[in-house]
């Protein structure tokens, strides 16, 4: 009983320092957005459509683009918004500049239990426009498990789970192939919805759909799900969680391939 009283205290207090650093967060990140660009970012106020409950939303005046800041267990979670080649380091450097303003650093530990990690957003109008560059890119991570080495918290048997860690693998293979045998007799007709059937049951960590099922190193369940999360619609987008834990601004970098596109991570 007493280890309980005290565990509950802990967890308290570990929320009250979470909550505060959200906040110190929140009016630095505010200071450094407006040092770029003086008086074009405010705190808007968290309503529906705009963040999840609890976020602090920083919005960019007369636009769509807006920093969620929000609580998950144990840790403070900044959600950028849609980022292009130009605006990514320049956005990472405001924000690595806010949080050691507040005192809060990237967590570094590996093994998955608290490495924390950043999950990267690609929309969904990217392969709508190319149904083969999904099958691509998934191919090309299947065929190097050593990205995850790269990329991914080493040991992270939970969070970002692999085809291979599902035991997947064979059914990826029948689903590849039968995806190419639709391409090759009809490319016009294949839609982003038709590749996804195909693709969506090896991309899932448990059915039916619940919130682990996200847990899988390359998540697609925000395109065919409608996933609510905290009170609001996830946006269509294929999730890439297999990141380590950002040191600094430059760690996130993007590249061009011939499949479309490589992001390194935690180098």
């Amino acid at each position: 009983t007493r280890s309980r009283a005290k565990e509950k205290r802990y967890e308290a207090d570990l929320d009250k320092m979470v909550a505060l650093g959200k906040k110190n967060i929140a009016s630095n990140l505010l200071a450094e957005l407006n040092a770029k660009q003086a008086g074009k970012w405010e705190v808007v106020e968290n309503t529906e459509g705009h963040g999840y409950e609890g976020d602090i939303i920083i919005a960019e005046r007369g636009k769509k683009a807006n920093w969620h800041i929000s609580e998950d267990p144990g840790c403070i979670e900044l959600s950028p918004p849609v980022q292009t080649m130009d605006t990514i380091l320049p956005s990472m450097t405001a924000l690595f500049k806010a949080t050691k303003k507040a005192g809060v650093y990237p967590e570094v530990e590996f093994g998955g239990s608290g490495g924390g990690g950043g999950h990267t957003h690609i929309g969904r109008g990217v392969f709508d426009k190319n149904p083969l560059l999904l099958r691509n890119f998934l191919v090309d991570v299947f065929n190097r498990p050593y990205i995850k080495l790269v990329m991914d918290e080493l040991g992270d048997h939970y969070n970002s789970l692999s085809v291979r860690q599902l035991g997947k693998e064979a059914g990826f293979r029948e689903a590849v192939a039968k995806f190419d045998k639709k391409w090759r007799e009809n490319p016009s007709g294949m839609t982003l919805e038709a590749e996804l059937e195909i693709f969506k049951k090896i991309y899932s960590a448990r059915e039916p759909i619940s919130a682990p099922e996200r847990y899988v190193d390359i998540n697609l369940t925000n395109l065919y799900s409608a996933q609510v999360h905290k009170g609001r619609k996830n946006p269509p987008t294929v999730e890439i969680r297999m990141h380590r834990t950002q040191r600094a601004p430059c760690q996130l970098a993007v590249a061009d391939d011939p499949v479309g596109f490589v992001l390194v991570a935690g180098l």
